[in-house]
């Protein structure tokens, strides 16, 4: 599912209060004719809210962290990376002597790259093919995170 018009609402109440200012942008109050942008608005509002829903009646675990907070923690053991997409990548000789401490933040080790990398759950690749960290850093980009920073 496309979320365009209720991106980044995190709750039920910021759903409502974005529907209401669409709703008066567009001003489906005043309109008796139902449009397919008013359908199309709706319907993916009915999505949104049944997917909030669905979390948290299935989700008993704690949320996960932030890449910003991710970042703050490896700062915090003097290692740098680099951060491609949403992705949070670590490579270096003093990485290996803090894998207990990436394994507990959720960082995961890429044998064929030879790097530490942590992502969102949901940014999970379903691609088969490993692709070289020089591929990522062209397609997503990339943003060096130093611990002196």
């Amino acid at each position: 599912m496309e979320v365009k018009y209720f991106k980044n609402c995190k709750n039920p109440a910021e759903i409502a209060e974005r529907f209401q200012t669409i709703s008066r942008v567009f001003d489906f109050n005043g309109s008796p004719a139902v449009t397919p942008l008013q359908k199309e608005i709706e319907s993916e509002r009915e999505q949104v809210l049944s997917a909030h829903q669905a979390i948290q009646q299935g989700s008993s675990e704690p949320p996960e962290e932030s890449l910003e907070g991710i970042v703050g923690k490896i700062k915090s053991y003097g290692l740098s990376g680099e951060v491609c997409g949403r992705w949070l990548w670590l490579s270096g000789q003093n990485v290996h002597s803090y894998r207990d401490q990436l394994r507990s933040m959720g960082f995961q080790f890429s044998r064929s790259k030879k790097a530490w990398y942590w992502r969102h759950s949901e940014d999970r690749s379903l691609n088969e093919n490993p692709v070289p960290l020089e591929a990522i850093r062209q397609k997503y980009g990339s943003k060096t995170i130093s611990a002196n920073a």
